[in-house]
């Protein structure tokens, strides 16, 4: 029987607050407002993708990589389609309370996790089945949320931030396709992390968290620059733990950071 930790680690519970600290670290150190509306549809619309990825057993990737989850899935089939549910009401509601400008962006959205999970495009394929999409295609999902936010789009700083989420994420994709690499090479899923070896993986990814602390050191923006702090926890644990299999499960916990630092930095000001 699973543990109470795994069975919330297969059902992918930290991620509505994933997208929750994206959205918020992002309101925070560029001074949008944040409607609570878009918060919600946010973590129920990431979410859903996650579920409805493992539940409905589209990824035949998923049991080579990760069998002792996929048998669980089979065992709980009902469950991830009715928490998906759950957070689909919870999306709706999100959508008619936001205004029509946000509504209209947040719908775009909806194709992209449609065809990240379901087998919609041409050859029925799903996006992440085509050769080397699959990363880009999740940084465009995460860090794309920030122009969401209205008047996101218009701030000054709006290009380098995402530029900087990118930097930030890249490595926790990158480690966690490595990992899976063998069975995704198996099913016929192409990635970027296939490309690298141990070594490799470990130096792209340190460029990648390097760039993104000079980048929130160069703006002088405290809450941006106590984001940044993330990139350095995990510059260490990438090259402390010898295992990229562990480092690649603390990076997970790393997603979390942009959200306890906009906490911390909102205490700050107090």
């Amino acid at each position: 029987m699973p543990t109470t930790t795994r069975i919330l680690a297969w059902l992918h519970a930290p991620i509505p607050f994933i997208a929750l600290g994206m959205l918020l670290s992002c309101a925070t150190v560029l001074g949008l407002t944040l409607p609570y509306a878009l918060c919600s549809a946010a973590m129920s619309g990431a979410w859903i993708v996650y579920l409805l990825d493992r539940g409905l057993r589209c990824s035949p990737e998923d049991r080579r990589n990760h069998e002792e989850r996929a048998d669980w899935y089979q065992r709980v089939r009902f469950l991830p389609p009715g928490l998906a549910g759950l957070s689909l009401i919870v999306l709706g509601w999100s959508l008619l309370s936001v205004d029509p400008d946000t509504r209209l962006r947040l719908v775009f959205y909806i194709p992209l996790g449609a065809s990240y999970v379901l087998p919609l495009l041409p050859g029925r394929r799903r996006i992440k089945d085509v050769p080397f999409l699959k990363t880009p295609v999740i940084l465009l999902g995460w860090c794309g949320v920030c122009l969401l936010i209205p008047e996101g789009e218009k701030h000054a700083s709006i290009l380098l931030w995402i530029l900087y989420r990118c930097l930030y994420l890249l490595p926790n994709l990158l480690c966690a396709d490595w990992i899976d690499r063998e069975g995704d090479r198996k099913e016929g899923l192409r990635t970027l992390a296939q490309c690298l070896s141990r070594t490799q993986l470990r130096r792209v990814c340190s460029i990648s968290l390097l760039l993104a602390m000079l980048i929130a050191l160069y703006t002088k923006n405290t809450a941006w620059i106590l984001d940044g702090v993330g990139c350095l926890f995990f510059l260490l644990q990438l090259w402390l733990q010898p295992s990229i299999q562990k480092s690649a499960k603390i990076a997970d916990l790393f997603l979390l950071w942009p959200l306890i630092a906009t906490g911390l930095s909102a205490v700050s000001q107090l």
